[in-house]
This record gives C-alpha cells, structure tokens and sequence, in this order.
C-alpha cells in the first residue's frame, strides 16, 4: 500500500512542477517594445560623435587621418571599450590579443543608406609576432548602429608599411602593403609586397580584392615616400 502512496505524491509533484512552469512561461512577456533598439540607436549617435566628416572629395590617406591631428574640438582620442562591445569589430582570428587593441578615432562619412567610419587599431600584444603594429580600419554601419562590413586597409608596424593610393570613384581606395623579413632592414631590403583595391557598395557591403602580389623582392623605401 506504501508503495502506490509513495507513487502517488510523485505524480501530484511532478504535475505541480509542470504547472508552476507553464505559469512562469505564461506570465513573462519578452517581446521588445523598441526600447532596446533605441538604446542602442542613442549610443551609436554618441559612438559617432567621436568622429570627423570627412571633406576630401574621394577616399584617399587622410581618411586615416587621426582626429587629434586636425580637430581642436574636445573628443576622447581614444575609444572606449564600451563601444568597444558594442560598435566595432573583432575577428576573431585577428593577429592581436583580445582586448589589447587601443582604437582611435579618425572620419566619418554619411551614405544614404549606410555611414562609413575609419579608425586606427593600434597592437602592442600581437598574438603570434612578436611586433607591434597599427591597423587602418574601414567600417560601415547601417542607420541604426549595425555593422555591416569592415576590412583593414593598411597596416604600418616594426616590420610592415603600406602606401595608400586614391581612386576615381567615391567608393574606392587602393593600398599596397609591404612586408620585410626583418625589422633590422625596415625599408631596405626583402619582403613581400601586396596590393588591393577596396570598394563598397550601395548596400555598405566591403569587397577587398587582391590586384597584384609578389614575393621576396627587393624593396628600398624612404620616409618621404611613406609621407607623400
């Protein structure tokens, strides 16, 4: 008899288990009434305010210009890692460590359906090499703060150097990267160059496509040259 009462009370509690989670389930609301989504709108507004408008006609090497160098407005020159989680892209087979890039802000340029915004990402851990080095970064973003694309458009470290060249049309640029064998030679001596052509197109998307490569050639490059 114990057994079928021992039984019984298991039933009546696994069926008030049941209840009390269909009426947990059935008194939430999860449904989003906008508030989220201008959260978000709001800080990508103050995200944005970090940065420049670009005034050049075309993209060219001052699209990487950081904005310390032509504002007297006050800006944080730094990104903070708040928009950090929130605006800017990490991938996750990126050459420096996690959280060890310092982002610093350049231009922005508004579309009609999308913004363009170029920051610097400076790496002091890389995670295989052992330089450190700076990015140029190309973002866009659609009119509510979602990121749509992003590609780097020229890296500049203790072995790396890259020249920016500008295109004809208002959404292109190109740059060739330089790559030496050894820090000791920068600018003179073997490495591997690249050159690519970065265009977006009317829906913000990023197409970075190499043009021309080669590898192990002499290369002599001057400061001038770097700074034309």
């Amino acid at each position: 008899m114990s057994y079928f009462i021992s039984i019984f009370f298991c039933l009546l509690l696994l069926s008030g288990c049941s209840w009390g989670l269909a009426s947990a389930s059935g008194s939430s609301d999860c449904s989003d009434d906008g508030s989220i989504e201008n959260y978000h709108k709001a800080k990508f507004d103050s995200f944005l305010t970090q940065f420049a408008p670009y005034k050049h006609v075309g993209l060219d090497k001052s699209l990487f210009d950081v904005r310390e160098k032509y504002s007297t407005e006050r800006y944080e020159p730094v990104i903070d890692n708040f928009y950090f989680s929130l605006f800017l892209p990490y991938d996750d087979e990126c050459k420096c460590e996690a959280r060890q890039i310092v982002y610093s802000p350049c231009c922005k340029i508004e579309r009609a359906n999308y913004y363009i915004v170029s920051f610097n990402g400076a790496c002091d851990i890389p995670r295989v090499a052992c330089y450190p080095y700076d990015d140029n970064i190309l973002a866009t973003y659609d009119k509510t703060g979602r990121i749509i694309d992003f590609a780097i458009v020229g890296t500049v470290g203790d072995v790396e150097a890259y020249k920016i060249y500008p295109l004809e049309s208002d959404n292109e640029i190109a740059y060739t990267q330089y790559v030496f064998k050894a820090c000791e030679n920068l600018y003179d001596g073997d490495c591997d160059v690249a050159t690519y052509k970065v265009t977006i197109d009317e829906d913000g998307k990023i197409d970075k496509c190499l043009i021309r490569e080669e590898k192990n050639i002499k290369v002599t490059l001057s400061e001038k040259w770097y700074n034309d």
